[in-house]
């Protein structure tokens, strides 16, 4: 292990809200819809919906998920979007962890909650990989079939073109979902980083990370990384 990688994923504001977090850090993860174009409409059938999934008291809407990261088959498939990802993404080699944060709004009594959890959403990791291997869209195409077939349900292989960046495999028997979130938020102010944060990760461009919409932004570590991932773990 030589970096510790953090990028956001998961529905918010903008699609179907929030995942949810509740009063003792469990959380629900809703990944973000699936969104079918002209040339990717007749294969609908092969995506869940909110529903197959048990997530539809949690979404707005109960339409077709895009369950990327998969975290049963450890694959993630990342369409370019700047905010330093895919220069921290590619930077992954094997071994490495990625861990996925997301943006979660706090659902139960605010007197029974975890002094840890923000009152209306904070900024959690919700799981991790130790990285198999990271691809691009040609390496991938190229990939034995045996390798391509860990990405068998991943939304991206599912469409009629494979169109993500990077295709990135985690090892099947390492991590996945985590029983309870992390916070990365500072408990007063949601929209800067915690010290957890500001004292281990940086940017793309090597600036210190957790300042205003830290949010928004891939992050990565490359020191002291057994303690911050044991952080993380015994959550």
């Amino acid at each position: 292990m030589e970096k510790i990688a953090l990028v956001n994923v998961g529905s918010n504001e903008d699609n179907i809200g929030r995942s949810p977090i509740f009063e003792d850090g469990t959380f629900v993860y809703l990944p973000i819809p699936e969104i079918f174009d002209e040339e990717n409409y007749d294969v609908s059938f092969r995506f869940p919906k909110y529903s197959d999934l048990g997530l539809e008291e949690f979404s707005e809407v109960d339409g077709y998920v895009h369950y990327d990261p998969n975290f049963e088959d450890k694959t993630y498939g990342h369409v370019n979007r700047g905010f330093g990802y895919e220069t921290i993404l590619s930077s992954l080699t094997e071994g490495d962890i990625l861990c996925f944060y997301a943006t979660l709004s706090f659902k139960g009594h605010s007197e029974k909650k975890l002094d840890w959890i923000h009152p209306k959403w904070g900024t959690y990791i919700i799981g991790l990989f130790e990285i198999k291997g990271v691809y691009t869209k040609e390496e991938f195409i190229n990939l034995p079939y045996e390798e391509r077939f860990q990405f068998i349900f991943n939304p991206h292989f599912l469409r009629k073109e494979h169109g993500a960046n990077l295709w990135i495999a985690g090892k099947k028997d390492k991590f996945g979902l985590l029983d309870k979130a992390f916070p990365l938020h500072n408990s007063e102010n949601n929209q800067i980083g915690n010290d957890f944060v500001k004292n281990n990760f940086k940017t793309s461009g090597g600036k210190q990370a957790g300042n205003k919409n830290y949010y928004r932004h891939a992050m990565i570590c490359h020191d002291n990384l057994d303690k911050a991932l044991d952080q993380i773990l015994e959550t």
